[in-house]
């Protein structure tokens, strides 16, 4: 909570629950009129200005907000309203007095998730409703795995009631706005007759609806189960939270436009939490830039034309494929070749028809389709939050390496060495691959009910995710590895747990640590170290941005998530980024830039075996629609002389600080870390000093090449 909010605690206008007083439905109407876009006068917009930079999400924040536009003149003088139901929409409940029975459910304000308030002739009744169909909702109420079975029901025209009981001493700067889930989306994204589940926070939405020829779906199995997960942010013991939450508005005195001291102690933060293995959710922070909606409009402007085509999962051949596997397993009919085969599980359109498939209901001719276009390339990265920036390392990196050319010479010919000079020339890497910037930020968009089911982000990268529009469930699980006692046996934790059933792994306690979900909506920002395993499930049309990146003090984790793919990564993970081990060798390169730096020893440890035992941890990319590049072209010799001479600085430092520099021992080190130790980046410290003087040799160019 920030400074204004805190000042303004004891003398809110706003009663429990949202409703309003009636001296302050003037500022109410012109706030709200600004969130629908309605033209007001220039006080007005004035008024407008005051919130261009909401940072604050939180209720005290928006409020405190709506309170510092006191001195906005009466509306009725000054906005033209043309429709009156407009008008009723805005309008404040009424303070009247309270009836003897108000403690009763038909009057205490609220109703129970999934149905709606009794009838009234009221023409204020339920007024706040229209805010955007928004509700207030409070984070998850602390429910435990045998309390909190999600209430399923077929759906009926009843829906959520607009606000939310906060939980008891509950503060309100915890809340957050979210859009309906029931209101108006049966018909357009969901299905007549979808289910609706309630999730353990009170919030009602519908389940996954695609199905294939009338069969049970997994989909809907993960969805629920999802919802049956304790809270990640207030667990019911009292415990630690899963996940860290980060004010963000009481850390920095502008949260846009930080100062470099407070975004040190930001980032630093940051990494301290994710080098433990430990997602962190900053919460109050709108991303730069325009703010872009699930729309024709809005995405014709980020992506340049709607008549791109572009390629999705596709829900239900993903199901058709699950069925198919599932039958021939069971019949023993499986034959090598198919199971070797990657299944067909995307669908083609341009843009645009991918937008209006989000809310065109289907018809016999016109299946509706339920999507998700994953990675969707960022032609833009203004959106990059500053903290994320400053934990891209690996562009950090890459840009203090940028005047070495650290290619191989090409073949001893009178052209190459002509080529030679030419390129001699040009300082710094010529050929990237397009994942090296593709996986730095891209979009995602997700038609409602589209289910990604449990896995680790691919390349042990890390990741960070940040709803623009829409809403998402994300559900994170920490796999359980106290007792095993090998590598091996945590490798093959991992892939049992991608394998095994959500609801399994909610009630499993000898598989999973802990599990928890988080409900993301706009003003969220998620990170995620590498590793974690996680499952997701947007409720309504959603547009998020969101991207990779690599930091020295991950390397730990990364290592493990990539050592965990070269075994199992077609089922602990989605998708591939064959540019992952360039990232991770530049980081290796740039060292010696930070000669005056300590790095933990742990992750530097892991980094040095990605380094010089580097073939093993190569991405795969067989079948993935990867770039190629001639084997004797520039980019495969940039590749392989990066690779050397990054073996050449790990050594120097191993050397500098009198560790070994054999593979196998190292990778002794490393892989010997198990149980509470596999996530703890440890307390020792690597001294960099010995890079003072550290001076590449010239290594000639390998005859295999």
């Amino acid at each position: 909570m920030d400074s204004r909010s805190r000042g303004l605690k004891g003398k809110s206008t706003f009663l429990k629950n949202g409703i309003i007083k009636g001296q302050d439905v003037a500022r109410h109407i012109a706030a709200t009129l600004r969130q629908h876009d309605i033209k007001a006068d220039a006080s007005s917009r004035r008024g407008s200005r005051t919130q261009g930079h909401g940072h604050g999400r939180g209720t005290k924040r928006r409020l405190s907000q709506l309170e510092e536009d006191a001195q906005l003149p009466q509306p009725s003088s000054s906005i033209q309203i043309n429709d009156v139901s407009v008008l009723n929409n805005l309008l404040p409940m009424p303070q009247e007095p309270v009836p003897d029975d108000a403690m009763s459910p038909a009057h205490d304000g609220t109703t129970s998730p999934g149905t709606t308030s009794p009838g009234t002739n009221d023409p204020f009744e339920g007024a706040l409703t229209p805010l955007g169909s928004e509700l207030a909702l409070p984070t998850f109420g602390n429910p435990r795995h045998e309390d909190c079975a999600p209430e399923v029901s077929p759906n009926t025209s009843e829906h959520a009631d607009a606000t939310l009981d906060q939980p008891e001493g509950h503060d309100s700067t915890d809340t957050m706005t979210l859009p309906s889930l029931i209101d108006g989306l049966e018909g357009p994204q969901f299905p007549p007759g979808t289910e609706q589940v309630t999730w353990a926070n009170g919030v009602r939405s519908f389940l996954p609806w695609a199905f294939v020829e009338g069969k049970y779906t997994q989909d809907i199995d993960v969805a629920r189960a999802m919802a049956t997960a304790p809270d990640a942010l207030n667990p019911a013991d009292g415990g630690e939270p899963l996940v860290y939450t980060l004010d963000i508005q009481s850390m920095c005195q502008d949260s846009i436009h930080p100062s470099t001291e407070d975004s040190i102690t930001v980032v630093g933060l940051i990494k301290e939490k994710l080098s433990k293995g430990i997602p962190v959710l900053v919460r109050g922070f709108k991303l730069p830039g325009t703010q872009y909606k699930f729309d024709r409009r809005s995405l014709e402007l980020c992506k340049g034309s709607l008549r791109n085509t572009v390629e999705y999962q596709d829900a239900k051949k993903r199901m058709e494929y699950d069925l198919k596997h599932a039958r021939l397993v069971k019949e023993r009919k499986a034959t090598a070749e198919f199971l070797a085969t990657p299944p067909v599980v995307h669908s083609e359109n341009t843009l645009g028809e991918f937008i209006d498939m989000a809310t065109r209901p289907g018809t016999q001719r016109r299946p509706k389709v339920c999507g998700n276009l994953l990675d969707s390339y960022a032609p833009s990265h203004v959106g990059t939050p500053w903290f994320i920036a400053a934990l891209n390392e690996q562009y950090l990196a890459m840009y203090q390496n940028r005047m070495t050319d650290f290619a191989f010479p090409p073949p001893d010919t009178e052209e190459a060495r002509k080529l030679l000079e030419q390129a001699a020339r040009i300082a710094g890497p010529q050929l990237l691959h397009p994942d090296t910037f593709q996986l730095v930020m891209w979009d995602l968009l997700t038609h409602a009910g589209f289910v990604s089911h449990t896995h680790h982000d691919a390349g042990g990268a890390a990741t960070w995710m940040a709803i623009r529009d829409g809403v998402k469930f994300w559900t994170l699980l920490k796999v359980r590895t106290e007792g095993l006692k090998t590598r091996k046996a945590v490798q093959d934790r991992f892939d049992t747990a991608a394998k095994t059933s959500l609801h399994q792994l909610v009630n499993d306690c000898n598989m999973v640590e802990w599990i928890g979900t988080v409900c993301l909506v706009p003003g969220d920002v998620l990170i995620q170290p590498p590793n974690i395993m996680h499952c997701v499930y947007t409720p309504i049309k959603t547009l998020a941005t969101g991207g990779h990146f690599y930091c020295y003090n991950l390397c730990h984790l990364t290592e493990l998530s990539c050592d965990i793919d070269r075994l199992y990564g077609d089922v602990t993970t989605n998708q591939s980024h064959p540019a992952t081990q360039r990232l991770i060798h530049n980081l290796a390169l740039a060292l010696p830039n930070l000669a005056d730096k300590t790095l933990p020893r742990v992750p530097f440890l892991a980094l040095a075996l990605m380094v010089l035992d580097s073939k093993t941890y190569e991405a795969p990319t067989k079948g993935l629609g990867s770039a190629q590049y001639y084997p004797d072209g520039r980019y495969h010799r940039e590749v392989a002389g990066e690779t050397a001479y990054a073996q050449q600085v790990v050594t120097a430092v191993l050397k500098g600080n009198r560790i070994t520099s054999d593979v196998n021992k190292i990778r002794e080190m490393v892989h010997k870390r198990l149980g509470g130790e596999l996530l703890d980046p440890g307390k020792s410290r690597i001294n960099l000093s010995c890079l003072k003087k550290f001076v590449f040799v010239e290594i000639k160019r390998p005859k295999t090449l």
